[in-house]
């Protein structure tokens, strides 16, 4: 029985103008700085970083003890890694400075790690830790998520998923939803990144029939990057070379936030086999040299190369942390 019937809702065109057409002048500015990288980096976060722990507090208070058990089981279980891998600053710039939303984007983030890492929700977010039942899958499937090794041209870093990885069946939809959720923990280490924000790059081109396209895991997909995680997701940018793949993003389209769709970019490629023309993603700051070739791009992915250089990273930062105990 096909995973996604004609009739489950989509996000048609007509949503697509009336929601763009709702947009108040002020809006327009800001989204159009946000798709093309015309604002200026945020990097003046210094100041506020001391008091957002203590601001984000008083909201979570507000919210019902059952709402935020997750949170505050792992406050309990693992103080440390709460402060460390969800601080109350990512949260913060990931909200613009919005302590009641940063409040309830925590409180989800933790919900949703217990929901897809269960009894390792708890452990560092590791190919030692989390991730160790799931590093065959990474290096099988690099293209399912992946943090590109180079930024855009405005600073800001991409995190890359072929989206044909959710409908392999033979993985299970949590394994791929950690890997996803590792990749954007790695890309968050960086300062500048938190400073500059993301872009989220996402080939739907590989689909061959709908039977196939699974919903449950889309939604994962898309709740994790543009739910709970702390990503101050600036563009998402969508590339697709059919009518069957546009029919998917239509149907993916239908979780993602009203924020979050008018800030994205649907590029149509019909042969991903012919390299994508500069003009279709320069003027975002993205060079096709930055793309996988999986999408007519020039970036060959190395998983393996990846995946060991992580390894050495972790390491490191083991060793680290043991000396300064």
């Amino acid at each position: 029985m096909p995973a996604v019937s004609f009739t489950a809702p989509q996000y048609t065109e007509d949503d697509e103008k009336r929601e763009k057409e709702a947009l108040t002048p002020d809006q327009k500015e800001e989204i159009e700085k946000d798709v093309y990288g015309r604002g200026d980096a945020e990097n003046n976060h210094e100041d506020h970083d001391r008091d957002a722990e203590e601001e984000i507090s008083w909201y979570l208070e507000e919210i019902p003890v059952h709402e935020k058990q997750d949170y505050l089981d792992a406050l309990r279980e693992c103080p440390r890694l709460v402060q460390t891998e969800s601080s109350a600053n990512r949260f913060m710039r990931a909200t613009n400075n919005d302590p009641k939303e940063s409040a309830k984007k925590l409180v989800s983030y933790w919900q949703m790690r217990q929901k897809i890492f269960g009894t390792k929700a708890h452990l560092p977010m590791s190919l030692n830790g989390a991730l160790a039942d799931d590093i065959d899958f990474m290096r099988q499937k690099p293209q399912y998520a992946s943090v590109l090794p180079d930024k855009d041209s405005h600073g800001r870093t991409i995190i890359f998923s072929d989206i044909d990885g959710v409908v392999d069946k033979s993985h299970d939809r949590n394994t791929m939803t950690r890997a996803l959720w590792y990749m954007a923990h790695v890309a968050m280490k960086e300062q500048d990144s938190q400073s500059n924000g993301f872009v989220f790059l996402a080939s739907f081109c590989n689909f061959k029939t709908l039977q196939n396209f699974d919903r449950i895991s889309m939604k994962l997909h898309i709740q994790s990057v543009l739910g709970c995680l702390p990503l101050n997701v600036k563009a998402v940018h969508i590339i697709v070379s059919s009518n069957l793949s546009t029919m998917v993003l239509r149907f993916s389209m239908v979780f993602m936030q009203p924020h979050y769709r008018v800030r994205t970019v649907i590029h149509n490629v019909p042969n991903v086999k012919v390299l994508l023309p500069k003009e279709n993603f320069q003027p975002y700051g993205i060079d096709p040299a930055l793309i996988p070739t999986s999408c007519g791009g020039q970036l060959e992915l190395n998983g393996n190369a990846f995946l060991m250089k992580q390894r050495e990273l972790e390491a490191t930062t083991t060793t680290n942390d043991n000396d300064n105990r």
